[in-house]
């Protein structure tokens, strides 16, 4: 049996590998989510901000999704919540909880950036949990945050990630831009 062409095909998958690039761009937004960012949005300010757990997310492709506002922290792990507070202290650390109608589903602090350029509040180092059943991937994500004029929160969500899966080489960035409403007192 010639194992040659087996192997020339699996050389080079794995010399090829797969690489994957998908990015939202602010001019991609719709309208009132471009009005609500560009009439003066601010940055995360000290104190404490509470938002819906569930809002909408929109992607490379125009298409709108369903997001929590725990994917934007807790990424890869399956954590419900009607809501999430945003407590920023004066040092720049952000502490996240999410709570539900049982009370506090999770909670993580995590350190920040002031971008005065931007008006935003970036938080750059957010674990990921791998959930890829058939390989290994590492990924980090980060995440531009502001509040529009509109008082909703808004997010540019960035992960990339690299890693094997089935054998073969993957490496990947991806961003989306996503909004949660204000949550009522």
């Amino acid at each position: 049996m010639n194992l040659r062409p087996l192997l020339a095909t699996t050389a080079a998958l794995i010399v090829a590998g797969c690489v994957s690039i998908k990015s939202t761009d602010q001019d991609q937004l719709p309208a009132a989510w471009r009005q609500a960012l560009g009439g003066k949005p601010t940055a995360l300010g000290v104190g404490s901000s509470v938002f819906a757990g569930y809002g909408e997310s929109i992607h490379s492709d125009g298409k709108f999704a369903g997001m929590m506002l725990t994917q934007v922290f807790f990424p890869g792990q399956r954590i419900q919540s009607d809501r999430c507070t945003l407590l920023l202290n004066s040092s720049g650390q952000l502490t996240v909880t999410a709570t539900n109608g049982s009370g506090v589903t999770a909670t993580a602090t995590f350190d920040t950036e002031l971008d005065r350029d931007a008006g935003t509040l970036l938080v750059k180092s957010i674990p990921v949990k791998d959930l890829n059943e058939f390989g290994r991937v590492l990924s980090t994500q980060s995440a531009h945050l502001q509040i529009g004029t509109d008082r909703a929160l808004y997010a540019q969500v960035r992960q990339t990630g690299a890693g094997i899966v089935l054998f073969v080489p993957v490496a990947g960035t991806s961003s989306v831009w996503a909004r949660w409403d204000a949550a009522p007192p």
